[in-house]
């Protein structure tokens, strides 16, 4: 696994993550002919898999992926390893080389690299052998406990960050005792958390297993709960900040199915309890889905836990009757902000969207026994992992079905699954999160519905005030039924009137930087689309006219209203004038589309000064 540095980390120098062309520097060595899934973004610490190994993340680029871009022993490979080495000293993180004996990079390069960091940092670089690294995880982050137990199984030993300041902390409870130990980025050192429960239990053939407990946020606060349940106990701890405390949650008013619902039974088996967000809202509800139980439960502040009015879909599980591995995985599939339901095993599948916290997982994609048409392959097969994983948007599985593949792996797509899917609405939240921004720019939430609706065009005022144009009746107008006299056939008749546009500003009002109250200024348009400041007030393009609309008496709507300009056709609303902006040159420019009609010209009417291109 790899670590890929980029420019999304604000900690970082620009000169350390971007080229001199402005692309990102370590980017670049992704290869671009191939599937290339095994890295992570901007976190260059060890971490643990499946709670029995560390993963040491690898240093972008290997000197494969270095010759594989420029050949080899090129010397800008050795420029960015000593950039990456830069960025990790900040970071306080571990560079870990790959090099290979293949003439991909020269033996003296490495030397180089070697004495850059020895010359410009001293003490402050290790060079440690893995050993060396474990040896110092176990004794100064876990306190002296390995994560494996002597057997090679769960030790009890769990990371997360239980006070919420962005750091992980250690919970340790074994037969050699429990210890918890929280972080202090201050004082750097350890704290005592007085935890106090077995995360794992000997059997009586020596073995080691889980004793069931599971960790999750239950409230707004951000802090972990853990929750047990057995046939012999039940037991609930919550922290507050400095250290476990049962009663800061009342978590003893745990409201428990009948039948009932527990962690793991008393052979030990896992019973598919867990903690999921399962509606984006960062607090956990507790789901339940074994072979016999389905169920999702809330914890309400004060009242305890109860039940919802859904559950999981159909043969949706965490674990089997065996409590093992059943092929469910939770993955926001239409990048909605909520947690879609993916699940696939020997017997059968399934892929449902999630729609709110009255319907759950009601949206089925795509369902089945394995073996039928569309079936998506098994991500666990006999309670034991298929090789899955997803990257990218994409699903993927390798295994030793997949060797003949392209890339050694099969695929499906986020986009090829959801293909026959009509896309639903996304949050103004999640439809943030989707937005991909160019190296060093970030986007932020300024207004959303329905404070806006249809916008088309917008423009800042000097004072701060964000004019926007809303184009409501697109593409076939907004009925408003009238009587209307018609002279050529002295008639008065009903008539459909296709006026939706309008134009608001909008205020922020506690300076907070978000948009939070919005005027309409002008309304009652035929498809304006586009404003510009103007003095006192605005200038607007809403063909056949461009005009001037002003406020003279402060109750925030347009009360004066000039035609300037005139003449521009309205018959395609994608095809109309638009516009207006300022040019460097001082002058106001608006577009309009090719014509055979005669060219607009000034109104008559006009008396303000104005001129355009």
């Amino acid at each position: 696994m790899f670590n890929l540095i980029t420019a999304d980390d604000p900690a970082l120098p620009r000169e350390l993550v971007l080229d001199a062309d402005g692309r990102e520097r370590f980017r670049k060595y992704l290869p671009a002919d191939r599937t290339f899934v095994n890295y992570i973004e901007n976190y260059p610490y060890p971490y643990v898999i499946n709670r029995l190994c560390w993963e040491f993340p690898c240093a972008v680029p290997s000197d494969w992926a270095a010759q594989h871009l420029h050949k080899p022993n090129n010397p800008i490979t050795v420029r960015d390893w000593k950039a990456y080495l830069d960025a990790i000293v900040i970071k306080q993180g571990v560079f870990n080389l790959v090099f290979h004996p293949h003439g991909w990079i020269k033996a003296e390069q490495i030397i180089d690299l070697i004495d850059y960091a020895q010359t410009k940092y001293g003490k402050r670089v290790k060079f440690l052998t893995f050993k060396e690294a474990l040896e110092r995880l176990n004794r100064n982050v876990l306190g002296g406990p390995a994560l494996r137990s002597i057997e090679g199984g769960d030790n009890g030993v769990r990371l997360l960050d239980a006070n919420n300041d962005g750091y992980m902390d250690a919970m340790i409870g074994n037969l050699k005792g429990a210890d918890g130990r929280i972080w202090s980025p201050k004082t750097r050192s350890w704290n005592p958390a007085n935890f106090a429960v077995m995360l794992n239990v000997r059997e009586k053939d020596g073995t080691h297993r889980e004793s069931g407990v599971q960790f999750g946020i239950v409230e707004q606060h951000g802090f972990p709960t853990w929750v047990v349940r057995n046939e012999f106990e039940t037991l609930a701890d919550g922290f507050d900040g400095n250290g476990w405390n049962h009663e800061r949650t009342g978590l003893r008013q745990l409201a428990w199915e009948n039948p009932a619902i527990l962690t793991t039974n008393d052979k030990g088996r896992n019973r598919g309890v867990r903690f999921r967000d399962a509606d984006g809202d960062k607090v956990c509800e507790i789901l339940v889905a074994n072979d016999k139980q389905s169920v999702l439960l809330r914890f309400v502040p004060k009242v305890g836990w109860q039940k919802q009015p859904f559950a999981l879909p159909t043969n949706a599980a965490f674990v089997d009757r065996n409590g093992q591995e059943a092929g469910l995985r939770f993955i926001d599939l239409d990048q909605d902000g909520q947690l879609d339901i993916v699940f696939s095993n020997e017997k059968e599948f399934g892929v449902y969207l999630f729609t709110d916290m009255q319907k759950g997982w009601s949206r089925k994609v795509i369902a089945g026994k394995q073996g039928e048409p569309g079936a998506i392959p098994p991500i666990a097969v006999n309670g034991t992992d298929n090789g899955f994983f997803v990257h990218g948007r994409t699903l993927y599985w390798q295994n030793e079905h997949t060797s003949h593949l392209k890339d050694l792996v099969d695929r499906r797509s986020f986009d090829e699954l959801l293909r026959d899917v009509e896309p639903a609405a996304k949050s103004p939240e999640a439809s943030l999160k989707s937005i991909k921004t160019a190296p060093g720019f970030r986007a932020e939430l300024m207004a959303a519905e329905p404070l806006v609706q249809d916008p088309v065009a917008f423009a800042w005022g000097p004072d701060g005030k964000l004019w926007v144009v809303e184009m409501g009746d697109y593409p076939e107008g907004k009925p408003l039924r009238q009587r209307v006299f018609i002279p050529g056939i002295g008639k008065t008749i009903a008539q459909w009137m296709r006026r939706g546009g309008r134009v608001k500003f909008l205020e922020d009002t506690d300076g907070d930087g978000k948009y939070d109250k919005a005027t309409v200024f002008l309304e009652n348009l035929g498809y304006p689309n586009g404003v510009l400041p103007w003095r006192k007030g605005v200038l607007v393009t809403c063909a056949p006219d461009i005009f001037y609309a002003e406020d003279t008496n402060g109750d925030g709507k347009a009360d004066k209203r000039e035609v300037l300009f005139t003449g521009f056709p309205e018959r395609n609303p994608q095809h109309r004038v638009n516009g207006p902006v300022w040019g460097l040159d001082g002058w106001v420019y608006v577009a309009d589309v090719a014509r055979r009609s005669p060219a607009p010209r000034p109104s008559k009417r006009s008396t303000a000064a104005a001129r355009a291109r």
